[in-house]
């Protein structure tokens, strides 16, 4: 319980804070920097995910934009710091030997990267977009559906070397980012009913007594 009430206070400082002014995209002196068209050696590709929470917008909302807590949703995550205002480092979950490799052939940044983000309230979503290493971009928009519910949908776009792309368009590398997507989502989802039920269920009790 010390643990629910420690991320529903974070969520409701999250909910309760003056606006803030978007952080700027431009990346600050970065060492492999994302902006311009993309390399004649990488190609764009893309993903959507989308998913229906039994929680309202606000909540939602301020529950994704807790971006720390990615690695419990996504076991493919490693870690995902908050570094500064609206910036955040990621890093993937992979074997030593494989990050390694990926160094040591160019790809490194596969496995790191830092991207800028920004919270807006109107529409409810939560942007991205890296400035450093890996390039991805996408959104997180939350629309309601009344009586406390509401749809999630996660879009996102990414560049991928050349030499990868006949295994981004294989069958099995289609479901693996499919399933990734969704069952981040799927987490997502179970973690934050719950709260939403415990916190009830507290609130429920309190005014019986």
């Amino acid at each position: 319980m010390l643990a629910v009430d420690r991320r529903r206070s974070v969520r409701e400082e999250l909910l309760t804070e003056p606006a803030r002014a978007e952080p700027s995209l431009a990346p600050a002196s970065p060492p492999e920097p994302v902006t311009g068209p993309l390399p004649s050696t990488d190609y764009a590709a893309e993903a959507t995910a989308q998913i229906e929470i039994d929680c309202d917008v606000g909540r939602a909302l301020a529950a994704y934009a807790d971006l720390e807590r990615f690695p419990e949703y996504a076991p493919l995550l490693q870690s995902v710091r908050i570094v500064g205002d609206g910036r955040s480092a990621w890093a993937l979950r992979v074997p030593r030997l494989v990050a390694s490799v990926a160094r040591a052939i160019g790809m490194g940044s596969l496995v790191r990267w830092e991207a800028a983000y920004a919270v807006e309230a109107s529409p409810p979503r939560l942007t991205w977009q890296s400035v450093t290493g890996f390039r991805n971009a996408g959104e997180a928009c939350f629309e309601p559906l009344g009586a406390g519910r509401c749809r999630v949908t996660v879009r996102m776009t990414y560049s991928v070397p050349l030499t990868l792309r006949p295994l981004e368009g294989s069958a099995v590398v289609t479901r693996l980012i499919s399933s990734t997507m969704r069952g981040a989502m799927e987490r997502f989802k179970a973690d934050l009913e719950e709260e939403e039920e415990e916190g009830s269920s507290a609130a429920r009790s309190s005014s019986s007594t």
